[in-house]
């Protein structure tokens, strides 16, 4: 079993000269959710947690402007693995094709997306238009028009059909499960095939998963 979860909205002011009793003169006050998220220049948006409700298509209507930075969220998700032989013929969900967790130069984030799709299609020989659905996760507007650029094959009208981290808020310690249980769903409701998995990790570091529908 694995999961997440992330309470944006709960996170606490620190106070690190506390614990030792603080002396003559200011004391310092840090931003537990900033301190937590590595301190990204990108997650300082000062906006507060969306909350989504069920699985629905986001609104792609809205400006570029509305939807330049992602805002922190709370959010949770939860995945039950297992072998094969564990589990009944007819009672798997999903199968995991293929998995894929690569290193890049943390100055360039979305090389490391582009890297972890390309090494999972590369396992499964698959094409990018064999994929059905992705599901893939960024900081800001730039990371996302970067990875299109340098993946030109890609239809984006596949691409966070349900809203990403842009349209929702990214809530950073549920990220991974969120993605996979919304691509899960995504392959059900609309009964489809193949679908993709993408997130962007610390450290220049990105992991993907090809998952298969079961009929």
């Amino acid at each position: 079993m694995a999961g997440g979860m992330e309470s944006a909205s709960n996170a606490p002011y620190l106070l690190p000269e506390a614990r030792w009793g603080t002396r003559i003169g200011p004391a310092s006050v840090l931003d537990g959710l900033l301190v937590d998220a590595d301190e990204e220049a990108f997650w300082q948006t000062g906006e507060l947690p969306r909350m989504s409700g069920p699985i629905e298509e986001v609104d792609r209507s809205k400006s570029a402007e509305d939807h330049a930075l992602t805002s922190c969220a709370d959010g949770a998700a939860v995945l039950l693995l297992a072998r094969g032989a564990a589990v009944p013929a007819d009672s798997p969900r999903t199968r995991v094709l293929a998995s894929a967790l690569v290193s890049q130069d943390s100055s360039r984030p979305s090389s490391g997306l582009v890297c972890a799709i390309q090494e999972v299609l590369r396992k499964t020989d698959l094409c990018l238009d064999e994929v059905d659905q992705f599901e893939l996760d960024w900081a800001s507007q730039a990371q996302a028009l970067a990875l299109f650029r340098d993946l030109p094959d890609l239809d984006t009208h596949k691409v966070n059909k349900y809203g990403g981290s842009l349209a929702l808020g990214r809530p950073l310690g549920a990220q991974g499960a969120h993605l996979l249980v919304t691509l899960l769903h995504g392959l059900e409701l609309r009964r489809l095939r193949y679908g993709l998995a993408a997130v962007g990790l610390f450290g220049g570091h990105s992991a993907a998963l090809l998952l298969e529908r079961q009929p």
